[in-house]
């Protein structure tokens, strides 16, 4: 599948969610506000809970990391949402890189894996803080799978803690700001039915959906570009190998 269908794919998603929040908007408004007012009579508790279930659900490898950042954009704001989700998948990351690199080091392991995440290693070594940050701010792969292929890597852990803490800011604080559009549906739908839909978040979480499209389709082009100078360095190295042997 190509980066710009999944981007279609993405967009045709989030104009589907928009299209049902303008017809069952009357019917959305008195769940979230009470969800919105249980939040704030507890904002800190609830925002700890939230932070916590996210590192879990990250580490065991549940696949909801854009749907749970978009809902602390949605609770705890455009700020305080992202710096959630940020902390959330950043200790994530951290621990699961940890545990995986003590797993692979035991003696008693089996050390083959996919031989996509080993070539993903190898590439790792190669472009090590480009190639991570990038696959974190918009992961082309699993979250994961990333983190078992840096274990697997010679990436000293200072580097894939530095780019995994700047490569998931970016999408994680894009979510949030979508969500935050969502979180305010109530004005924004009361603004769209009045015709005022250039003053609602919704203009936010719109320019939101599409820098998250122009990151994807040029993180994918980065990443084709090193795939194929990898396969261009393998075939450049393997007749030389063959005539010393």
């Amino acid at each position: 599948m190509s980066s710009w269908l999944k981007v279609g794919i993405a967009l045709a998603a989030a104009a589907g969610m928009l299209t049902l929040g303008v017809i069952y908007g009357d019917a959305i408004s008195p769940w979230m506000v009470r969800l919105e007012e249980t939040v704030q009579a507890a904002f800190w508790p609830s925002w700890w809970i939230f932070v916590g279930v996210f590192i879990v659900a990250a580490l065991i490898a549940l696949p909801v990391g854009a749907l749970w950042s978009m809902g602390g954009g949605l609770l705890f704001g455009t700020l305080w949402g992202g710096l959630a989700g940020w902390l959330s998948t950043s200790i994530a990351a951290w621990v699961s890189f940890l545990v995986m690199r003590w797993w692979l080091g035991r003696s008693d392991q089996p050390t083959t894996l996919d031989p996509k995440v080993e070539r993903l290693a190898k590439r790792l070594d190669q472009h090590a803080i480009e190639l991570l940050t990038m696959l974190r701010i918009m992961p082309l792969v699993p979250f994961y799978l990333i983190n078992i292929a840096a274990a697997m890597s010679r990436m000293p852990t200072a580097h894939y803690v530095s780019a995994s803490i700047i490569g998931l800011a970016p999408s994680t604080f894009l979510y949030a700001m979508v969500g935050n559009g969502l979180g305010s549906w109530v004005d924004a739908k009361a603004a769209w039915d009045n015709g005022n839909v250039l003053d609602t978040p919704l203009i936010g979480m719109l320019f939101a959906l599409g820098l998250l499209a122009v990151i994807s389709i040029l993180s994918a082009r980065y990443f084709n570009h090193l795939k194929l100078n990898g396969k261009r360095h393998s075939q450049t190295h393997t007749p030389t190998h063959s005539s010393e042997q």
